[in-house]
């Protein structure tokens, strides 16, 4: 009887953690130099460098990462005549993490109010995986705001992208929760090796960025990609969207298949396709100096 009863205590315990970890929010918290733009339905980190007059680049970062992916890229491109901004996604580094708005549409629009703030018209959109979808709504629903697009490692449609099986495992109801409230910083940065090539080291400040997300952010982050591919492949709403197109993907990708540089080849034939040989999921992290020439080079 005695076992029974603290059987009980414990499932109640649980359930309320799962109850509390899913309703769980974050307000937005600038760092590292970033500002803090308020807007409806959820205030975004962002950076701004290089020259206000120079011809602008908007830089979006992957799922369960932050504008610090970029960290390697952006100072560069601005030093060499770019205005560079990138920002945190909702739910993601140091923007506001509510329970709801992480459809792609949602993040993308959220991203247009931003620059249209900051007086940005014509800009050239670069993302990286799940920013890359983001770049590619974005060019859909304000094309006078998007040049050009350049996406990293983002899967043309659905069923090029397969999350590591923790990650997967971190989606799941009561399960997940409670791995994204406890897993070890070894455990989440065993898990990030997926995103780099074998012999790079993962960087704690990525573990950081993961660690930081709420449950809800990281699974609807999930979910809401998903969504958006199954509804209609990347590859079409770009062709849509009447925009040139930059993909750039590494040979070694372990979360998208490397076939995915060829589908895109065959989807959008009009568009750039390079190849990094022997990068993974993250040519702007691994290959910083190969982007920053594309970028500039694809910008100008």
């Amino acid at each position: 009887m005695r076992k029974l009863i603290w059987v009980g205590i414990a499932a109640l315990l649980l359930l309320a953690h799962t109850v509390w970890t899913d309703r769980e929010t974050k307000p937005a918290e600038a760092s590292h130099g970033s500002k803090i733009m308020q807007l409806t339905g959820g205030d975004l980190n962002y950076k701004d460098e290089g020259g206000r007059d120079d011809p602008a680049i908007v830089l979006l970062h992957g799922f369960g990462g932050s504008l610090r992916w970029w960290d390697r890229v952006a100072p560069e491109l601005a030093n060499r005549g770019l205005r560079v901004i990138r920002f945190d996604l909702l739910g993601h580094g140091g923007s506001e993490k509510p329970r709801e708005g992480y459809a792609m549409d949602e993040q993308a629009r959220r991203i247009a109010a931003a620059l249209k703030k900051l007086h940005v018209r014509r800009a050239v959109v670069a993302g990286h995986s799940m920013g890359g979808t983001v770049a590619i709504a974005l060019a859909g629903l304000e094309p006078r705001l998007v040049r050009k697009v350049a996406v990293l490692d983002t899967p043309p449609r659905d069923g090029y992208a397969d999350l590591p099986l923790l990650g997967k495992v971190a989606t799941w109801p009561v399960v997940g929760e409670l791995i994204r409230r406890f897993a070890p910083h070894a455990a989440i940065k065993a898990g990030l090796d997926d995103a780099f090539a074998d012999d790079v080291d993962v960087p704690d400040q990525f573990v950081d960025d993961l660690d930081e997300m709420t449950y809800s952010a990281y699974d609807k982050s999930v979910s809401e990609s998903q969504d958006f591919l199954e509804e209609r492949p990347n590859s079409d709403r770009v062709k849509d969207a009447r925009v040139p197109l930059l993909v750039i993907f590494g040979t070694e990708d372990e979360i998208v298949d490397p076939d995915a540089a060829d589908r895109w080849a065959k989807d959008v034939p009009r568009a750039r396709i390079v190849k990094m040989r022997g990068v993974g999921h993250s040519p702007h992290w691994e290959r910083p100096r190969d982007v920053v020439n594309l970028l500039l080079d694809y910008a100008r």
